[in-house]
Parts: structure tokens; sequence; C-alpha cells
């Protein structure tokens, strides 16, 4: 099945942000970013070794940025791919920013004024849950749409109108499929999720503004001063939240699940971020259920907010792809060793890191119990003694069929 993120479009914008990052000016504004994050994290032996090949995605996600920030000639870009070719050029990985791997991250350049039709096609089996929002420059959201309230035709297509107006035009009359932008606004984000990645695939999207031109398309000469700001942002984004939000409070401590109603998170979804520290002998126990979500995930990133080696590695898990327990709750388990459950979220050697689970698809109208979690830091072997009763266990010939079927999954992507 062909990929709908495997565009002309995207191929054009990787293959010039490879270019961009061969420039001497960018090379200069990603040095200097380079030694100002390093500075800030003050990273182990162990995580400075990381650096490099994290930050390669960093760069060429703030190339793409800076190349995709036309709102008059939009286009459509994503984050979400391992290092690949496009016509025989090697393009890094976009990985990056503390990412759900099950997550398509898209983007589109708007303003607060203009006219927008972004037209969608379901390929193949939907995603189990995709969002549409409008954010501000500071990542905050205007609105939001979920597939579920849009409505498709008989083929599975759909048509989403952007612009000032509001949703009710006259009393009696709703638009639907409508994403209204106010003051502010520069840019939809779109999430694709993969709740089973082995089946399901993103919407085919494409994005026209309507009315005619009011100014030539921007250049990569334009891109090329706008980078060493994105990069900047990038790398500023990313350490307000690990030290506003990860580092802020002991190691293995995490909150109860949060569901936001704005800022800068989704509003569908719910939150609870820490960061761990694990020796080779101890586990870490998350359980938690899914409260009307359709979906939770416990990824495990390192402290540049990447995902390492994650094809060898299943350094996240999300439960519709998880053994659930009896009560119909799921146990994940951080460790270095195998600690033989089937939910083994394996941080690859890493004895600290950033945790961020999600839970994603809420209901707004869904009234029954919220999103719980408990965590608890144990040794290794003591871990039997912590997990609930009937946590589905995983013996050497399980996890091979685990691993096997881990990368058959994520490899195309």
């Amino acid at each position: 099945m062909a990929d709908p993120l495997d565009t002309p479009q995207q191929r054009e914008i990787e293959l010039a942000a490879v270019r961009l990052l061969q420039k001497p000016e960018a090379i200069a504004a990603a040095k200097e970013v380079a030694a100002h994050w390093i500075e800030r994290v003050k990273p182990s032996a162990a995580q400075h070794a990381l650096f490099d090949f994290e930050f390669e995605q960093v760069k060429l996600c703030a190339a793409m940025d800076a190349l995709n920030q036309d709102a008059v000639h939009p286009r459509l870009h994503s984050f979400f791919r391992f290092a690949h070719t496009v016509d025989g050029v090697p393009v890094p990985g976009t990985k990056q920013g503390n990412p759900n791997p099950d997550y398509a991250y898209r983007f589109i350049t708007i303003d607060d004024s203009s006219r927008y039709v972004i037209r969608g096609e379901t390929v193949g089996q939907a995603p189990g849950v995709a969002e549409f929002a409008v954010l501000t420059a500071a990542q905050a959201y205007l609105a939001n749409l979920s597939a579920r309230h849009i409505a498709f035709d008989a083929n599975g297509r759909f048509t989403l109108t952007i612009d000032p107006d509001a949703p009710e035009t006259k009393p009696e009359k709703v638009r639907v499929n409508h994403l209204q932008t106010k003051p502010g606004a520069i840019q939809v984000l779109i999430r694709d999720m993969l709740t089973d990645i082995t089946v399901q695939r993103p919407y085919k999207l494409s994005v026209e503004r309507l009315g005619p031109a009011t100014r030539p398309p921007l250049t990569e000469a334009d891109a090329l001063r706008c980078f060493p700001f994105r990069l900047r942002k990038m790398v500023d984004d990313m350490l307000f939240i690990a030290e506003k939000m990860i580092y802020g409070k002991p190691a293995n401590t995490f909150p109860a699940p949060m569901v936001h109603q704005g800022g800068i998170y989704a509003v569908s979804q719910a939150y609870a971020a820490g960061h761990y520290k694990i020796k080779s002998d101890e586990a870490l126990v998350f359980t938690l259920t899914l409260g009307g979500a359709a979906y939770a995930v416990v990824p495990v990133n390192n402290v540049w907010g990447g995902l390492g080696d994650y094809l060898n590695h299943r350094g996240a898990l999300g439960t519709v792809r998880s053994a659930p327990n009896p009560d119909g709750s799921y146990t994940f388990v951080i460790s270095i060793r195998d600690p033989g459950v089937a939910n083994w979220v394996d941080p690859a050697g890493m004895e600290e890191g950033i945790t961020f689970v999600r839970w994603a698809g809420l209901d707004p109208h869904y009234k029954g119990p919220a999103p719980t979690l408990q965590t608890a830091l144990v040794p290794l072997a003591d871990l039997a003694k912590a997990l609930p009763p009937g946590v589905p266990r995983a013996d050497a010939a399980a996890r091979k069929r685990q691993m096997t079927a881990h990368a058959a999954a994520y490899a195309p992507w």
C-alpha cells in the first residue's frame, strides 16, 4: 500500500532541507545551537554519545519548518520518518521532539485572514484517532477538530474549510468540517494516531489557499534566513518542556493523567510526564487504565527528545498492541534487563530518560471514570510482588516474536 506521507511535495521539501543544511550559514547556526543545547542539558557521557544522531534529526526538522513558512503558498510536510533516501540522497529521520512513534505529525503554515481548504482521503484502514488543530506561534490551540466529528462521503473522502468565519453562519445553519481561525493563527497541526501501525495509514491530504496569490512563493534563500530561528526555537521549546515539566520533579514520579483544555496541549489528550532513573537491577512499573481514551502509550525518550535505535529496541508501546491485564488495565515495565513481562518498554540500556505517557482519543462527552496511572520503582528481583494479578508474561521465544513483528511494523516508516 502506498505511503500517504511519501508525496512529491514531501520529497521536494526533504531534498531542499538537505541542501539547506549544507550551506555555511546553516552549519554555523547549527554549531551555535548545538553548543547551547549541550551546555543547558549537561548530559552524562552515555547521553552525550547520542547527541550527534539526534541533532541530525532536529536540524532536518528545523530546516523543513523553515522551508514551509509560506502562508500564501501553503504546503504540507510531515515529521514521522526514519532515515531513508530520496532520489539517492540520504535523508535523516524526523522522529524527534519527544515523539510518539505511532503519531504522524503534519504541518501547514497559514495566516489568520485567508481561506484554506484541506482535502482528505482514507487510504486503507483509517487512523485510530486523528486531530486537526489551529495553533499560534506559541503553539497554543485556537481550534481543534477530531476525525470522529468529520463528515466523510461514501468513498472515505472529506473536505475541511479553514477561515475566520464562525462554524455557525446563521442560527439555522452550521458549517460542518470547519476550523475557525482567530488573530494569531499561524499553523495547522495534523496528528494521525496509528494505534495499530500494522494496518492503519494516515489520511492522504492536500491543501489549497483560496483566492489569488498576493506575492510570489518564498525562496530557499528566505528559508535559509529563517533556519537559525527555527532551529533555536525547536531546541528551546524542548528545553522549556524538559526543565519546567519533566525535570522539575523527582525522578520516577509521575502525576495523575491531566486532561488539558487548551494551551500547548491537544484538548483531546491526557498526559503524565516525568523522567526516570533506574539501575540495571531495577524496574519501573506503570499500570494504567484508559478511562474512555481510545489508546494510551508509554514511550521512552533520551534527554535529547529522541527515540534512539527504535527498530531494535521497543522503546514505546501503545495499548492497542499490548497485552491487557485480566481486569482490563495495562501494565508496562521499563527496565534495562528483560523482565519477562509481555509489555516491556526497552530503554536500550539508557539508565535515565524522559517518559511522556499519553492518552489519546478522549471523547469530550464521555461520563465514565477518568484515566488513571500508578507507578512504582522496585528491585527487579521483587518485580513479581509489585505486579497486578495475572499480568501477561513473555518468555524468550515470545520476545523474539514480538521484536520481529515490531521491526516489520515500523521499518517502512
